[in-house]
């Protein structure tokens, strides 16, 4: 479909480059938020590994979004031996190309205006802005899991915790077992938290900040969280034809809330045994399969708890909010929704900026 002056005028005004983590759980909803603002008339780059470059394309349908590819291939001597050095590799292999893609999309005639990088890169804003542009991060895990880190960043929730510790309480949040935090908090992965930590080193210098949630969905954590650092609500970040049905042929990928089925959790590390604690209590859309004293999950637990979730005593509750979540998830990304809105006024203030 070829572009009309004003079309063009207007993309080249709104000009965004993602740099998504490169990991499928990072590059879908990215690739979800640039679909939603391609359909509003904004032009998106989107920085993907070579080696996934055909399966990236199959994703979206749109002139308006372009992949530059690169390698993060490891020569012998550049092994990353912990997180630290891994991500600090992949930082490196994109800000050693960053300069000569915006300046290829700067003689095409179409300037990027800003950078949208996932929140695991350390410092992302601060390498934005040594560009000369505007960093916006974009946070793919839930705000629930965003307002435990940053509380943990701020001190306020101290780790590791002491021997005995057991019920966790947090504003905005609801009473969580130490079981119930992301791994990387409770030192399942000692060496991590450190790490993490930086996502929330910048913000105050961030032009935006994305999250991959919607208003209804995390009420309260939206609040609280928006009290430290103003944030926008982009999601769910899944394909139209889950929700809304506005973008022509978007289908690929996504398993979410918004199916409004009954879920099973089985959580096993990072974000994961938060959201599972979500699903179960706040959202009460499932049921969560126990572990044993080793940490594992048997064959039968996963059998009894599909059944439970199906044909238990809660199944109707469970059915019924599943399918008052899709709904709520539908309404935010619909004409005027929540999140629709917000991306709307996101487009007007890069617009005039």
């Amino acid at each position: 479909m070829e572009m009309g002056k004003m079309d063009r005028d207007l993309a080249c005004k709104t000009h965004v480059m993602m740099i998504p983590f490169p990991a499928q759980g990072h590059m879908s909803p990215m690739m979800q938020f640039s679909k939603r603002l391609a359909f509003k008339g904004v032009k998106v780059t989107m920085i993907v590994p070579l080696k996934l470059q055909d399966s990236m394309q199959l994703l979206y349908d749109s002139p308006l979004i372009n992949l530059e590819c690169i390698t993060y291939d490891f020569n012998e001597d550049e092994i990353p031996t912990d997180m630290h050095s891994y991500m600090g590799f992949i930082k490196l292999k994109i800000t050693s190309v960053l300069t000569e893609l915006l300046e290829k999309q700067k003689s095409n005639g179409c300037p990027v205006k800003l950078l949208v990088i996932d929140s695991l890169f350390p410092s992302g804003v601060e390498m934005c802005h040594q560009f000369g542009l505007r960093g916006a991060p974009f946070f793919t895990q839930s705000c629930a899991v965003n307002a435990i880190y940053l509380n943990v960043f701020q001190g306020e929730l101290k780790i590791p915790f002491e021997k005995g510790s057991s019920k966790i309480s947090l504003p905005s949040l609801p009473l969580l077992d130490t079981s119930d935090l992301p791994s990387n908090v409770i030192g399942t992965f000692p060496d991590l938290w450190t790490y993490f930590s930086k996502q929330f080193s910048d913000l105050d210098k961030a032009d935006w900040i994305f999250i991959n949630s919607f208003d209804t969905l995390e009420n309260e954590e939206v609040k609280w969280f928006s009290g430290h650092c103003p944030l926008t609500t982009v999601g769910p970040a899944i394909p139209s034809m889950y929700l809304d049905e506005r973008l022509p042929n978007d289908k690929q990928y996504g398993i979410t809330l918004s199916l409004g089925v009954p879920m099973v959790a089985v959580p096993v590390w990072f974000d994961q045994p938060t959201n599972g604690k979500y699903i179960v209590d706040v959202w009460r859309v499932g049921v969560r399969v126990p572990v044993d004293e080793s940490g594992m999950v048997s064959r039968d637990e996963v059998a009894a708890c599909i059944m439970d979730a199906m044909e238990g005593d809660q199944k109707e509750e469970i059915r019924e909010n599943a399918l008052k979540w899709k709904r709520l998830a539908i309404e935010a990304m619909n004409e005027g929704g929540s999140s629709d809105q917000n991306i709307c006024d996101f487009i007007t203030e890069l617009v005039s900026s």
